[in-house]
């Protein structure tokens, strides 16, 4: 059977005890309150989809063009890649500032960075400002999706945790059409305006981190490895409590989150191995991540296989169509490409970066993502670059290769895949280290003792009432 499936656990059948079942999103204050400042974060996502369509509706307008002199050729070619250079560059330095300064400055620079590109973009003069502007966003993006997820995965209540966190790359797409949308609106303006209008609305997601971000809660693991465990207790109780400390679901977290913090010192080899060895690209367009998906492998393993389907049929009908001109096999290709992308985005687009986030220890979150993002960032200068070239030399049998990778990953899947659903963040990391989970379990166990020991009382007490 599937790894995943091998490695889950009934365990946590004591943790879901600790939470209150009257305490949820919609009708406790201070959840609300928490999925507000959630909301501001996951935003980030949304503004990365948007800076995805807006160079492509620029190219679309005539005005836009006309402006900068029609730019073709190495200056087209710079200024579609400018932007994911500008991220290759601040990699280096954005998993150092989310460790040592913390989540939100890291999310407030990023922001502040991306708010003087849109800002010096809208106003271009000359394509060189345009560029110059490109790779300021680049650059503030990389700071701001290194820490924003994970501040998102680090402060969330434990049994949301896994839909917000797989939200967040899935609002990519909201961000994509927003920009789109607001392109076709301002194209029909007969003046420079159609296209720094578009620019504009851009910054708003910055504008608001930029004046909220800091006024939003940090991350608890962040503040312990600070060592500010009483603003790390504070911040759990004060979201996941209402404020009481001694809260058992608070306890609970706060001695997992000690355990792995000085698991972390001890710095088990076996985290080291999961960072290189874990990287897969995905058909879409080469797209790299780290680790396989899922909270749980056979729905992500059934969404593969039709995966495989699709793209197997996608392929032999561009076949027929270029060997026959089937016209047929041509209006099936459109329709094998739209259901490939539903199935992909349905299981992989949510969980790239949420089974990213879950499978690292905290000592390993913020580099293990920045390899996800420098994976990406070489699968699409592939895909820029090379996609053109071995469709135009071969056309369709290209997609044999894909095809040939789409069932290596299911076999990837299948065997290798590590369930993480039921599982707390400091578990979850811990399931590639025995010695790890062995630390947290016995961290926990007080806090489970006592419930037990409270609740035993409890019903002690119900039946003398009774007699």
């Amino acid at each position: 059977m599937a790894g995943g499936s091998a490695t889950s656990s009934d365990r946590n059948t004591a943790f879901a005890h600790l939470i209150d079942p009257s305490r949820t999103w919609y009708s406790n204050r201070r959840l609300i309150i928490l999925h507000a400042w959630l909301v501001l974060l996951l935003i980030t996502s949304s503004t990365n989809g948007y800076d995805g369509s807006l160079l492509n509706s620029f190219q679309s307008m005539p005005l836009w063009n006309d402006y900068f002199n029609q730019p073709q050729g190495p200056t087209l070619g710079l200024l579609t890649a400018i932007q994911n250079i500008g991220s290759l560059a601040g990699l280096p330095f954005a998993p150092y500032l989310s460790d040592g300064i913390g989540r939100r400055p890291t999310i407030w620079i990023g922001a502040l960075v991306m708010l003087v590109g849109v800002a010096v973009q809208s106003a271009s003069r000359t394509i060189g400002m345009f560029i110059g502007a490109r790779f300021l966003i680049g650059f503030g993006l990389t700071f701001a999706a290194n820490a924003a997820p994970m501040l998102v995965v680090e402060i969330s209540y434990p049994p949301y945790r896994a839909p917000l966190t797989s939200l967040y790359n899935s609002l990519w797409y909201s961000g994509n059409t927003i920009a789109s949308w607001t392109s076709f609106g301002t194209s029909k303006i007969n003046n420079e305006w159609c296209w720094r209008i578009p620019s504009i609305v851009q910054g708003f997601p910055s504008v608001l981190q930029v004046f909220l971000v800091l006024l939003a809660p940090e991350s608890p693991r962040y503040l312990v490895a600070a060592g500010k465990e009483k603003a790390a207790l504070h911040t759990l109780a004060y979201y996941h409590a209402d404020g009481d400390e001694n809260d058992a679901l608070v306890q609970y977290e706060f001695e997992e989150i000690k355990a792995e913090s000085g698991s972390t010192a001890k710095q088990h080899p076996a985290r080291h191995h999961r960072v290189p060895g874990d990287m897969e690209s995905d058909m879409g367009g080469w797209r790299l991540f780290h680790g396989g998906p899922p909270r749980s492998a056979p729905p992500v393993l059934d969404e593969r296989g039709r995966d495989v389907v699709c793209f197997t049929m996608q392929t032999v009908c561009s076949a027929q169509y270029a060997l026959h001109g089937n016209n047929a096999a041509a209006h099936a290709v459109i329709a094998f490409i739209f259901l490939f992308y539903a199935f992909y985005d349905v299981a992989f687009s949510p969980l790239i970066v949420s089974y990213t986030l879950e499978i690292l220890p905290y000592s390993l979150r913020a580099k293990g993502l920045n390899v996800f993002s420098f994976a990406i960032s070489i699968a699409l200068i592939f895909n820029q670059y090379v996609n053109p070239i071995a469709l135009k030399k071969i056309a369709w049998k290209y997609y044999i290769v894909y095809c040939c990778w789409l069932v290596f990953e299911f076999v990837f899947l299948y065997f290798f895949i590590v369930e993480t659903k039921n599982h707390t963040l400091e578990e979850t990391s811990a399931l590639f280290d025995c010695e790890a989970l062995q630390e947290l379990q016995q961290a926990t166990a007080r806090v489970i003792a006592e419930v037990r020991h409270e609740a035993k009382d409890y019903d002690e007490k119900d039946k003398v009432s009774d007699v």
